[in-house]
C-alpha cells in the first residue's frame, strides 16, 4: 500500500471510528454554550461530565472572557447560576458535595453567617440537585429557580435568609474587571468554576446525556443558552470523514471508476 493511501486510510478510520464508537468507551465529555445576555454581554460556559465507577463528576465553568454589559457592569442576570440536562433510562443520583478552588470566592465578606474567606472550598449547602425543573430532567442550581430551600450537596449555609436563593454563589468569568451592579455588589460570588460530585453513576452511559442547557440569573425567563458538543470532537470526525472521502475517491481513479 502507497503511503500517501496508508495516511488517508488512518486518518478516515481514526475519524470513523470516533464517530461510530459508543461514547460509554469514554470517561469523559465536555460540551459548551455560547450567546448573548442583557445589555450586550457575551456569555460562554462549559460543563464537563466524567464517570469513575459509581461516581459522576460534573465541571460547571463560566468561560466567557468578560461578563460585562455595553455599560461596563457586572449583572445578575448574566451570571451563570446553574445547568439543565436529561438522562435516558432516569438513573438516581445522589449529590455528595459541590467544591471550589481556594481563593475563587468573591465578595467572601459578605457573606452571613458564614464564615467566609479567601480559603473556603465547601459550598454544597449553596447549591441543590433537583429534578423535574422546566423541561429537563435534573437540574443543579444556586439561584431560587432550582425549587428548593435547602442545599443538598453536604455543606453548610453560608449566606442567608435561605439556600439556595438569589444570585449569591453564582458563576462569574475570569474577567478581573469586576464591577458589580446593585443587585450583585452585596452577594458572595464563584469565580469561574464549580465541581460537584453525585454517586449512582454505575451503568450509565455519557452518550445517554441530552438536552443540557446553562441558565442565568435568578429565574427562568432569563438567558438559557443550549449547549452543543465538544468544538475538538467535531474537528476530529470532520477531519477522519473528509479523509474517507479522499481515500474512496482515489481509489475510484485507479480503478477508472468515473467520478
Amino acid at each position: 500500500m502507497k503511503p500517501i493511501k496508508q495516511l488517508l486510510l488512518v486518518s478516515g478510520l481514526v475519524g470513523f471510528f470516533a464517530l461510530t464508537a459508543s461514547p460509554t468507551m469514554a470517561d469523559s465529555i465536555t460540551l459548551y454554550g455560547g450567546g448573548s445576555g442583557v445589555d450586550g454581554a457575551l456569555l460562554g460556559a462549559s460543563a464537563q461530565f466524567d464517570i469513575a465507577g459509581d461516581f459522576l463528576t460534573l465541571t460547571l465553568t463560566n468561560t466567557a472572557q468578560s461578563d460585562n454589559t455595553t455599560s461596563g457592569q457586572d449583572l445578575s442576570a448574566n451570571t451563570l447560576s446553574g445547568l439543565f440536562w436529561d438522562w435516558t433510562g432516569s438513573p438516581i443520583l445522589n449529590p455528595i458535595s459541590a467544591s471550589i478552588l481556594a481563593g475563587s470566592l468573591v465578595q467572601a465578606d459578605t457573606c452571613s453567617p458564614g464564615p467566609c474567606n479567601d480559603s473556603t472550598t465547601n459550598v454544597g449547602g449553596e447549591f441543590a440537585f433537583n429534578t423535574g425543573i422546566g423541561d429537563a430532567g435534573y437540574a443543579i442550581g444556586s439561584a431560587g429557580w432550582i425549587g428548593l430551600s435547602g442545599g443538598n450537596f453536604g455543606g453548610p449555609n453560608l449566606d442567608g435568609p435561605g439556600s439556595p436563593g438569589g444570585i449569591n454563589f453564582g458563576l462569574i468569568s475570569n474577567d478581573p474587571s469586576f464591577l458589580p451592579n446593585g443587585g450583585l455588589i452585596n452577594d458572595p460570588l464563584i469565580r469561574n468554576a464549580v465541581v460537584f460530585t453525585f454517586s449512582g453513576a454505575t451503568g450509565l452511559s455519557l452518550e445517554e446525556i441530552t438536552n443540557v442547557s446553562f441558565q442565568y440569573g435568578t429565574n427562568l425567563s432569563e438567558p438559557n443558552i443550549i449547549a452543543n458538543p465538544e468544538p475538538g470532537t467535531l474537528l476530529l470526525l470532520g477531519s477522519g470523514l473528509a479523509g474517507l472521502a479522499v481515500w474512496k475517491w482515489r481509489e475510484k481513479r485507479v480503478k477508472g471508476v468515473p467520478t
